[in-house]
């Protein structure tokens, strides 16, 4: 099957001026996995959709979010479990096939343009409803440089939710660590406060013989890799 993926400048480039001031933008509640607590508009960029394009923004509930409902409620949105009438509806994980509305403009991370084969699925039924998707992964600019990529954040999320992983082979080895998962921690500052008390407690007692030496090797030259 050959695939032909155009991306737009913008999100809202299939409405001309005239009558952008009647989009309304639908924002997912994020369902792929448990955990996930991000968001794509944070509130104050969803103020700024309202007052400056007069758009109209649905925002689905959610308890696990890390910003909750209420702060979206004050920036102007409102709060509804259906996006039916929402003329874009964005996420940031991959949206499950039963979710998906036909006939809409999406936006969200698909990871389907190398041809995944666990999202293969995702994309045919895409196709199938007749949905146009805006991949973030695929905005790029003039210089073919993406628009839209992961932060060094993500490097931090990632090298916390290594930690993780190793603590939890280690713990099967009989050997105790405190390290939890990114999505645990509050803030940027909570989770380097526990990282760095865990480094003194290594730092202080060191480690059991039968674990070293522990070499870790960081690779690429992305944004991930530079924190």
């Amino acid at each position: 099957m050959n695939l032909i993926i155009r991306i737009l400048p913008t999100p809202f480039a299939r409405f001309s001026t005239s009558n952008l001031k009647c989009a309304s933008i639908g924002i997912r509640r994020e369902d792929k996995n448990h955990w996930e607590r991000r968001v794509p508009l944070v509130p104050n960029e969803v103020e700024r959709v309202v007052k400056e394009l007069g758009a109209r923004v649905l925002i689905q509930p959610s308890t696990k979010r890390v910003v909750p409902d209420q702060k979206y409620h004050e920036a102007g949105a409102t709060i509804s479990e259906d996006l039916s009438s929402a003329d874009i509806i964005i996420g940031v994980k991959e949206v499950p096939v039963y979710s998906l509305l036909p006939e809409k403009t999406y936006l969200f991370f698909s990871h389907t343009y190398k041809g995944q084969k666990y999202n293969m699925p995702l994309l045919k039924n895409i196709l199938d409803k007749n949905i146009r998707l805006i991949d973030y992964e695929l905005m790029v600019d003039d210089n073919n440089k993406r628009l839209v990529l992961f932060s060094r954040f993500a490097g931090y999320a990632g090298m916390i939710d290594g930690f993780h992983g190793l603590g939890q082979r280690l713990l099967a080895l009989g050997y105790g660590t405190p390290i939890g998962m990114s999505y645990m921690y509050r803030c940027v500052a909570d989770a380097r406060l526990d990282v760095t008390r865990s480094g003194q407690v290594i730092m202080d007692d060191g480690l059991p013989v039968g674990l070293g030496p522990m070499i870790f090797v960081f690779t690429g030259d992305g944004n991930v890799s530079r924190v």
